[in-house]
């Protein structure tokens, strides 16, 4: 096998947290009805950028969302939201892809804002400083409802939707997402949309309302849910199965009224994306464990800024899922690295994803058991069980030093 230089992954290691996504996640709709509109600020934020404190049998937080309006460098408003909550699981306050969720509602007169939020760890001096957003505030426009993300649900046709809630952008993900807006005075007008993504129309569909009434908003547990209320007002437009076709970034949506085009700059995000994706040259030559030299170097021929697309494709192709650009095997794959280069790595370096351990991590996942022994001369050998596949790999530390080396 041929060796990967350590010092690859360490020059670039600073560039990791590039596409790290904001310890709190915020979004902005705007909910429409015949005669008024309402400014909704949700938010959601993983358990595991709080700080969880063990009480009796549970895990509780809590903490101050602060929510600053300005408009130009004045002050309009302030909103305080302070949560508290338990988990009874020690594991689940670490998790990146649970999360808490809530939202509050502004009233703001029409025009260009600036929110700043800032979110307060309770009992600790942490304090996270959140990027500003712009807020737009348009005049009521009671004959359009712009678009709101929701995840796709079984509970649709009674016309219940989940916010997404993951600051206005479609996660890319398994889960299938779809895009609702409203409109007035239809009768006799074609309604379409089209998306497009890098240059390339990826869907297209003529739209029938699914219901009329104006959008509520609740919270249910620890989801956010969008409902329609049917009374006269707008008629309520869904578009679905296109979240599946959407690769990781910007697109464009446009809906099409007769003649008239909205539209859209959205985009989608991995919010719990493997960091070493964000080095693809460094994550194309991981592969040499799957793969053989010659596939690494096709992949490699091409101009760097193209190493990312090549990789998923690449994914796409070896392990194609009917279409879905989210590829599982991909994520799995440099989930794996992620913890090798966190767990195996040698002291002063990132090279746990090129050590022995890490390699069969890589290759074959957590092991059933994992067996320490130490010796009178300073030498330490973990023995790693793997009961479904009937294999046991040893692993010695000579030294004392933490590099372990395959004996077997």
């Amino acid at each position: 096998m041929k060796k990967i230089l350590f010092f690859l992954f360490f020059i670039t290691a600073s560039n990791f947290g590039q596409q790290n996504i904001s310890p709190i996640l915020i979004e902005h709709n705007t909910l429409v009805s015949d005669t008024s509109q309402l400014e909704i600020i949700s938010y959601r934020i993983p358990y595991k950028n709080l700080l969880f404190i063990k009480n009796g049998e549970d895990y509780s937080t809590s903490f101050t969302l602060t929510l600053e309006f300005f408009k130009d460098t004045e002050f309009v408003s302030r909103q305080i939201v302070q949560p508290k909550f338990s988990l009874n699981s020690y594991k689940e306050t670490l998790s990146g892809d649970k999360y808490f969720q809530d939202f509050v509602d502004v009233k703001l007169l029409p025009g260009k804002y600036i929110l700043k939020p800032l979110l307060n760890l309770e009992s600790t001096d942490l304090e996270y400083k959140i990027p500003e957003q712009n807020i737009n505030v348009d005049s009521v426009k009671n004959n359009f409802q712009d678009p709101v993300i929701v995840l796709s649900n079984a509970n649709s046709k009674n016309n219940e939707f989940i916010l997404a809630n993951f600051a206005n952008k479609i996660p890319f993900a398994p889960q299938k997402y779809n895009i609702l807006f409203g409109l007035k005075d239809t009768a006799n007008a074609e309604i379409k949309a089209s998306i497009e993504q890098f240059d390339k129309e990826i869907f297209t569909n003529t739209l029938k309302p699914i219901s009329e009434g104006n959008f509520e908003i609740s919270k249910n547990l620890n989801e956010i849910g969008i409902n329609i209320k049917k009374i006269p007002g707008l008629k309520i437009y869904q578009i679905s199965n296109f979240s599946h076709l959407l690769y990781e970034g910007p697109f464009e949506l446009t809906i099409i009224v007769d003649t008239v085009k909205h539209k859209y700059s959205l985009s989608t995000i991995w919010p719990e994306k493997p960091k070493v994706l964000n080095n693809p040259e460094y994550a194309i030559r991981l592969l040499e464990y799957i793969e053989k030299e010659d596939v690494l170097g096709e992949l490699l021929s091409s101009d760097d800024e193209l190493y990312y697309k090549n990789l998923c494709e690449y994914w796409i192709d070896k392990f194609p899922a009917d279409g879905m650009k989210y590829n599982y095997a991909m994520t799995e794959f440099y989930t794996r690295v992620d913890y090798a280069i966190e767990n195996y790595s040698s002291l002063n370096s990132y090279d746990g994803a090129e050590r022995d351990r890490g390699r069969i991590y890589i290759l074959y996942g957590e092991p059933s058991n994992i067996e320490r022994n130490y010796s009178e001369i300073n030498e330490i050998m973990e023995i790693w069980t793997y009961e479904k596949i009937a294999r046991k790999f040893i692993f010695k530390d000579v030294n004392g030093t933490g590099k372990f080396d395959l004996t077997n």
